[in-house]
C-alpha cells in the first residue's frame, strides 16, 4: 500500500454514546497535519467501540479500520 504519511488527513468516528441497537446518529471529526498522526490517535485514543466506526479521509483517499491497522503495523509507521 503506497501513501504519503506525511499528508494532511481528517478522522471521523462515531462516538459511543451515539451508537444503539438499532441507529447511529452524530459522529465526531478531527483533522491532522499528518496522515501518521490521524492514523496514531485513532489507535491510540479512541476507545475500541469508537475505533471499530473510525476512518481516516486525506484528498485523495480514504481508509477504513482494517487499513489503519495495516499503516500503524508497518515498520516505516513506527520507525518515526
Amino acid at each position: 500500500m503506497q501513501m504519503n504519511l506525511d499528508e494532511a488527513a481528517t478522522v471521523l468516528w462515531t462516538r459511543h454514546q451515539d451508537i444503539s441497537a438499532t441507529n447511529v446518529t452524530g459522529g465526531s471529526q478531527r483533522q491532522f497535519d499528518s496522515l501518521r498522526n490521524a492514523v496514531r490517535f485513532v489507535m491510540d485514543e479512541l476507545p475500541d467501540l469508537e475505533k471499530d466506526t473510525a476512518f481516516v479521509q486525506t484528498h485523495d483517499r480514504s481508509y477504513p479500520i482494517a487499513e489503519i491497522q495495516e499503516i500503524y503495523a508497518r515498520a516505516d509507521f513506527r520507525d518515526r
